[in-house]
């Protein structure tokens, strides 16, 4: 199930795939993990939406109704 995405969210996850590329969603999920090393479980959460939303903006299959943020 995908978490609510969040404009903020998507704003940051397009930023990052300008930034990085095809790297980008490896960033993310590098950044949620040093969070969640300091236990703050916040901004894990959030970096963890943010990859999900460069996978989603990555993936070059989609279903019929499935919309492009």
């Amino acid at each position: 199930m995908t978490a609510t995405l969040t404009p903020e969210i998507w704003r940051t996850a397009v930023a990052m795939v300008k930034h990085y590329g095809v790297a980008a969603a490896a960033r993310a999920a590098t950044q949620a993990a040093a969070h969640l090393a300091q236990g703050d479980m916040p901004h894990t959460l959030a970096w963890q939406k943010v990859a999900e939303a460069i996978i989603l903006l990555q993936c070059e299959r989609r279903r019929g109704d499935e919309t492009i943020h």
